[in-house]
């Protein structure tokens, strides 16, 4: 997810870097001089870190809300950089902590997805909307369950942050999370409210992820918070069927203690031990067998 901030020409940097030169050195005697500056100097300057460079553009009368041709920010910029004591010198200087680039995002989304959890915390006590959203449908929360910060995630949560959204392609914090096995952030979320069997976009739990992936020790962390062993697919496939085509005695032993039913039969008609057995998977059969399933 791109923020908008990448850097300028040689040009602007250069005329940045004579600004600083000639107002430091006191060589610019009217204000007016700094505020003739190219509408990129305050930008260039967040990114270089120069904070003293910035003091004086502001002082001289920058727009801190200026952007850059893709709609980043001043602020973006320094959340990016993870310069927070320059992010709180734009925030007390007027930046708007809700700009948006034309795409949507905003500064606390940035701060989210990089892992900045004092920053994100810091943009939400000076106003940002935590339920801001891209073109995408994107938030925060989506960014910070997928930086798998629970710092950032935290804040959002407890500044009310909607844990069921979900993005233009049906994916909500949980999914993102539990994609990327974010344990923690899992927790914190379904603790929140959010849905643990909620569906993704490719129409699937979090349970029936974890399953197809072959990853049994977090098969076990969902199921011990409370997740639908038994949950369907439009298409009437559950978990144990994804561990059963796929062969993977140790989910499918889990999903069985779990108390999955191994006579689920799938709307095309496949049932776990058949899965396993069509696939040469004698493990996971036997397993299905003594659990007193059949084809």
């Amino acid at each position: 997810m791109g923020t908008g901030t990448g850097t300028g020409t040689g040009t602007d940097a250069g005329r940045a870097g004579a600004l600083r030169t000639a107002c430091l050195a006191g060589l610019v005697v009217a204000a007016a001089s700094c505020r003739d500056a190219p509408r990129r100097g305050l930008l260039e300057a967040v990114r270089d870190g120069d904070l003293d460079l910035v003091r004086l553009l502001v002082e001289a009368g920058a727009d801190v809300d200026s952007k850059d041709g893709r709609g980043g920010t001043a602020l973006m910029a320094a959340v990016e950089r993870g310069d927070r004591e320059m992010a709180y010198f734009l925030v007390g200087a007027g930046a708007d902590v809700r700009a948006a680039t034309g795409g949507g995002v905003t500064a606390l989304m940035v701060a989210a997805v990089l892992g900045r959890g004092p920053l994100v915390d810091y943009l939400i006590k000076a106003g940002a909307d935590v339920d801001a959203e891209t073109v995408t449908g994107w938030t925060a929360l989506m960014g910070a369950a997928l930086g798998g910060d629970e710092e950032a995630v935290g804040s959002l949560v407890g500044a009310g942050a909607d844990v069921r959204a979900a993005d233009t392609g049906g994916d909500t914090a949980l999914a993102v999370a539990a994609r990327n096995r974010r344990e923690g952030v899992v927790g914190l979320l379904v603790g929140a409210g959010a849905d643990i069997d909620a569906v993704d976009g490719t129409g699937r739990t979090a349970l029936m992820g974890a399953a197809w992936n072959g990853r049994g020790r977090f098969v076990d962390f969902l199921v011990g918070l409370g997740a639908d062993v038994d949950a369907e697919t439009a298409a009437g496939w559950t978990a144990l069927m994804s561990a059963a085509r796929n062969g993977d005695g140790g989910v499918v032993g889990s999903l069985i203690r779990a108390g999955a039913d191994v006579g689920a039969r799938s709307d095309d008609g496949w049932t776990p031990l058949a899965l396993a057995l069509h696939h040469g998977h004698a493990e996971a059969a036997a397993l299905l067998r003594a659990a007193g399933a059949t084809e």
